[in-house]
């Protein structure tokens, strides 16, 4: 038969399954810091194409990380196509006077406490990540953003009459569906006055003078962080990290797997998107 996607199958007993399988997957964001906390880290993401694929696959869909008071959040948990390819959750923003917390995209730093001190971003992993954003001595007292699966957090900056904490990075573009998941949280606003962060595309969330806001579910985004005084045991809360994602899409004419969430046809390709943990498994 001719034509590229028929071209692309194997037969198998008279039906025909695809010889490629596209993969994309984002972890679980991390959660904010809370009271003067750096935001969370998005879930770590990868991407890519394997031939010959397996009949089956187990899948693990990442939870987004629980946000805290007074403290360094919770990191995300990391999503799965089992005996394929794995990312990790998000690392956790820190709460005040702390580094962010490493994981897929490092969370970024709580604000720093001490004259002439600096507080740096937690580390993301090489190829599902990028780092969080930092933070020195100056008061307003800012905080650092969380990193996305497509960019480095940003650090605290002056920005008008006031500091700026740090913005989440941005997510990475999925090439199956085109969305961007995995995006950083925002550095919180300080009770000194330092303006909040914006969270990064992808599902970050924004930091907050109060709670810092909690990511949407399947994206994977960053929570961003809580505000409050510095040092305050009854600081705000940190945002939560969002959930992640597993996209697995496969060109064929008809439907040839069962799994996931979502099914839907996109030009030649079929493609599975999975919200929650399940079996991806060819017909053949």
């Amino acid at each position: 038969m001719a034509g590229a996607s028929f071209q692309a199958m194997m037969m198998d007993g008279g039906k025909r399954r695809p010889l490629s399988l596209n993969y994309f997957l984002v972890g679980g964001g991390g959660a904010g810091g809370g009271a003067n906390g750096g935001g969370g880290g998005g879930g770590g993401a990868r991407q890519g194409t394997v031939s010959s694929p397996a009949k089956s696959y187990g899948i693990t869909v990442g939870a987004g990380g629980a946000g805290v008071t007074a403290t360094t959040g919770n990191p995300g948990g990391g999503s799965v196509i089992a005996g394929l390819v794995s990312v990790s959750g998000g690392g956790p923003g820190s709460g005040n006077a702390a580094n962010g917390g490493n994981g897929g995209c490092g969370g970024g730093s709580g604000s720093a406490s001490t004259f002439g001190s600096t507080i740096f971003g937690g580390s993301g992993i090489a190829g599902e990540g990028y780092n969080g954003g930092g933070a020195a001595y100056t008061v307003p007292q800012p905080c650092g953003g969380g990193g996305g699966a497509g960019g480095p957090g940003e650090g605290a900056a002056p920005g008008g009459n006031a500091y700026q904490s740090g913005s989440g990075g941005p997510g990475l573009v999925c090439s199956i569906n085109g969305n961007t998941y995995g995006g950083g949280g925002g550095g919180s606003a300080s009770g000194q006055g330092a303006a909040a962060g914006a969270g990064g595309s992808g599902g970050g969330a924004v930091g907050g003078a109060n709670n810092g806001a909690d990511a949407p579910a399947g994206v994977g985004g960053g929570g961003g962080g809580g505000g409050g005084p510095p040092g305050n045991p009854f600081g705000y809360r940190g945002g939560n990290g969002g959930s992640g994602r597993v996209i697995i899409s496969y060109p064929s004419p008809t439907k040839a797997a069962t799994g996931g969430n979502s099914i839907y046809q996109s030009g030649a390709n079929w493609v599975h998107e999975f919200t929650s943990g399940g079996t991806f498994t060819f017909d053949v």
